[in-house]
């Protein structure tokens, strides 16, 4: 596929690169439309929200949008190329560029049709299980239906009854009622403590700062006036909405259960899935998205080179 121009020049040329903006954003938003990824990093507002503590720096490399991310204690790593010239020739090129500017030669969040090609051409592919995605049918999660939810069936009863709580479609006007209750959120589970925490919590605030300028979308649950719950999503593909951020009043019982349904009712119906992002290892969040029973996953993997590759 041929970059227009005008998208291309935005861009700056392999080797060189440029730090993720709201100035690049459209030339990002072109690659990831016409490319149409599955794994939950690829949006604009995930790589551009989370960038306080994974900057993140874009290069083109021929027809293919190179991604660059450091992490915390200043060491960098590519991301998985988004493009659809030979992969295996761009790998090659990414993994002699990090050889010569001290960078991992290693490729991560490499979605697993690129994985199968790069594992027959020699390279090393390993399963990175904590960032694949959860993936369900927006279906499932709307209705409920079946034995395998008459749990969740029976805490949003009991959370309806005791609080009678309100859906409403996110707007501009209950912004700050969210971070609101975001920052009641960091509250009760200490996000100063917990880097990872503190780095979400950076997140959620730069999205609603942005809700103007990123494709976002929303919706929240009301209890006697008040913001109790708020989900943040956006279209990942043609099929597929991704939530970037749910959070509730981890006071009340069952209203996790009640904003993950009401918003697939009212919000998702365009779509046949849900992408819900991955677990990250963490055994509660695991076991929470295991028992919603995904559809699928969208596995990533890891991808080394090895010595014996020309």
């Amino acid at each position: 596929m041929i970059i227009p121009k005008d998208i291309k020049d935005i861009l700056p040329k392999f080797p060189e690169f440029d730090d993720i903006s709201l100035k690049n954003q459209r030339s990002i938003d072109w690659f990831f439309i016409n490319f149409q990824p599955q794994i939950s990093e690829y949006t604009f507002t995930n790589l551009y929200a989370w960038r306080f503590a994974r900057p993140i720096k874009i290069s083109i490399l021929e027809n293919s949008l190179c991604i660059m991310a450091k992490r915390e204690d200043g060491s960098a790593f590519f991301m998985s190329p988004v493009c659809d010239d030979d992969v295996v020739s761009i790998v090659e090129t990414l993994f002699f560029y990090a050889d010569k500017n001290n960078i991992e030669k290693a490729l991560y969040r490499v979605p697993e049709s690129i994985a199968d090609q790069l594992k027959i051409k020699g390279f090393s592919v390993e399963l990175d299980l904590d960032n694949s995605d959860y993936v369900y049918l927006v279906s499932d999660l709307a209705e409920l239906s079946g034995r395998y939810f008459d749990g969740k069936r029976n805490r949003i009863k009991k959370c309806i009854i005791e609080n009678n709580p309100e859906y409403k479609t996110m707007t501009p006007d209950i912004i700050e009622q969210c971070l609101d209750l975001q920052t009641k959120w960091c509250d009760i589970r200490q996000c100063k403590l917990t880097p990872g925490l503190a780095s979400e919590d950076e997140a959620i605030k730069e999205v609603f700062s942005l809700m103007d300028k990123l494709p976002v979308f929303g919706g929240v649950i009301l209890i006697d006036g008040n913001i109790e719950a708020f989900t943040l999503a956006e279209k990942l593909n043609r099929d597929t909405a991704v939530i970037h951020f749910e959070k509730a009043n981890p006071e009340i019982d069952g209203l996790y259960q009640v904003i993950n349904q009401w918003f697939c009712q009212n919000e998702l119906s365009e779509y046949k899935y849900v992408n819900r992002e991955q677990d990250l290892g963490i055994e509660g969040l695991r076991r929470a998205k295991q028992s919603y029973h995904p559809n699928h996953m969208i596995n990533k993997y890891k991808v080394i080179k090895t010595n014996d590759i020309d």
